[in-house]
């Protein structure tokens, strides 16, 4: 089963090889982080011709399947690069690990991997990432839809925030990057207003306390200009 391993060829070059070498080719800074290493292995990943790109695309999908090292800087990658195989194998993957039962870190894990099925443009993997987005117990943390659900299947990401709001408790001044990450964007609150207010009026009331919450915390970020923007799609 793929969720205890994956197997190469024998004739094919060992991918842990080719792993290993494309993160050493990556400058060393203990300071940076999964998602700073993620967006240098990227641009290196461009820079390849289409055949070397092909590689690197097994490659990453082996050493996720493996959990190798840095398993998950692969999938961040991967998920944006993957054909509909990839994705099927990525499935199977996500279906073997949840019935595993696991969770705490593993359940951010399964959120990456239902991440990377959000990219799929066709319907084959809706019925999962539904299921895992509105149906399974609600994790804070692990619950925020992708912003890639509005491109590919924005019923799912209206109905997945919608669900966060109405079941996340709240407290005042627990506000966090991500609220801050909607004040950048005043037409993605304005689309979340829209169907919330007619179909979840609860949810909204929350979300739209939330934001002004955040926005009176006067944090540098984002910039005072679409703070202010924001405050007049969620008051007006």
């Amino acid at each position: 089963m793929l969720c205890e391993h994956y197997h190469m060829n024998e004739d094919k070059t060992n991918y842990r090889e080719i792993w290993q070498a494309w993160l050493k080719a990556i400058p060393d800074d203990p300071r940076m982080d999964g998602n700073e290493l993620g967006e240098l292995l990227e641009k290196s990943f461009e820079s390849y011709n289409n055949i070397a790109q092909q590689e690197l695309i097994e490659t990453m999908l082996a050493v996720i399947l493996n959990q190798d090292y840095a398993h998950e800087t692969a999938l961040c990658i991967l998920k944006k690069k993957a054909t509909i195989e990839h994705r099927r194998k990525l499935h199977e993957f996500y279906l073997c690990r949840l019935k595993l039962g696991q969770t705490g870190q593993d359940e951010w894990y399964l959120k990456m991997l239902i991440d990377a099925l959000s990219y799929e443009t066709t319907d084959e993997f809706v019925n999962t990432i539904e299921n895992f987005l509105l149906y399974r117990p609600f994790v804070e943390w692990a619950t925020y839809p992708s912003e890639v659900l509005l491109i590919t299947h924005p019923d799912l990401y209206l109905r997945g925030w919608t669900r966060f709001f109405n079941e996340k408790p709240f407290k005042k001044g627990k506000t966090n990057i991500i609220f801050q990450g909607f004040l950048a964007k005043p037409q993605l609150i304005l689309t979340l207003k829209q169907y919330m207010i007619i179909n979840a009026p609860n949810a909204w009331d929350k979300f739209k306390t939330i934001l002004l919450d955040t926005i009176d915390e006067k944090r540098g970020w984002p910039s005072q200009e679409l703070q202010d923007k924001s405050r007049q799609v969620i008051v007006s």
